[in-house]
């Protein structure tokens, strides 16, 4: 957000403090008397320098097979310059004796890893640290996770407010492990979307006639209420069939007298 701030002295230099880190300021000056403002400068641009990051917002672990575990975690509220990477640090528990420990670097751009290997009924503990060209930041905080071998149904995304222009296309990612399957819900109801197009085929053709089969795809959440078939000779009108959701095959012949 722009903020404006102003600041006085009677010297011809002075030192800013209290600014944020890798954030970008520009400055103006001008001098002043008891007669009013002068003119203000053209702006002057710079930027702090970066520093390590904030701990990751949040993080989460969830089985995602008998032998493995998911890890999530969101990026640093306040990364304080460009994240170079992620620390993931793991330890193993048995009762209150620590079996193993180890820490896997993992690229910036993620913030999802599977650690794989892991023993039935052992407690792992995670944490995560963010770091840039600076050094490594504070850490998360620790998430305990006993690997089974049941998988239940869980969400490994973050939730949140997402704010887009009126009628503009937003893409809404949903990592998810187990059973049942995910479902998108709108207002507690599950959310509904046009069926995806049939896969379309030809089985047979004469010189008067073309037998098309075709396979209904994903129906969106809604029972299918029927297909429409469009066809159109060359140089001809496009022309429609309306067909019972019942129907898999079409039999197109030329039109006759009492119709197709």
């Amino acid at each position: 957000n722009d903020e404006m701030e102003t600041r006085k002295t009677t010297a011809l230099t002075t030192v800013i403090t209290g600014l944020r880190k890798f954030t970008n300021y520009s400055l103006q000056v001008l001098a002043f008397t008891k007669v009013g403002d002068g003119v203000l400068t053209t702006p002057s641009y710079c930027q702090t320098e970066e520093d390590v990051p904030g701990p990751p917002a949040d993080l989460k672990v969830v089985v995602s097979s008998p032998q493995s575990l998911k890890v999530s975690w969101l990026q640093p509220v306040e990364p304080n310059g460009v994240l170079t990477k992620y620390n993931l640090y793991r330890r193993s528990m048995d009762g209150r004796t620590e079996v193993d420990n180890a820490r896997q670097t993992i690229s910036s751009q993620n913030t999802i890893f599977e650690v794989k290997s892991v023993q039935s009924h052992i407690e792992y503990q995670f944490w995560v640290t963010a770091s840039t060209r600076i050094g490594e930041g504070q850490s998360s905080k620790v998430v305990s996770q006993v690997a089974t071998p049941r998988v239940p149904a869980r969400i490994i995304s973050f939730g949140g407010v997402v704010v887009r222009p009126w009628r503009s296309t937003v893409s809404f990612n949903c990592e998810a492990v187990g059973a049942p399957k995910r479902e998108w819900l709108r207002n507690d109801q599950i959310l509904k979307i046009p069926p995806i197009a049939p896969l379309l085929y030809v089985t047979s053709a004469t010189s008067s006639s073309v037998l098309l089969h075709w396979k209904a795809g994903n129906n969106g959440g809604a029972s299918i209420s029927g297909f429409t078939l469009n066809y159109k000779k060359e140089h001809g009108d496009i022309e429609e069939v309306h067909l019972s959701r019942h129907a898999t095959s079409y039999e197109l012949k030329p039109p006759n007298k009492s119709g197709h």
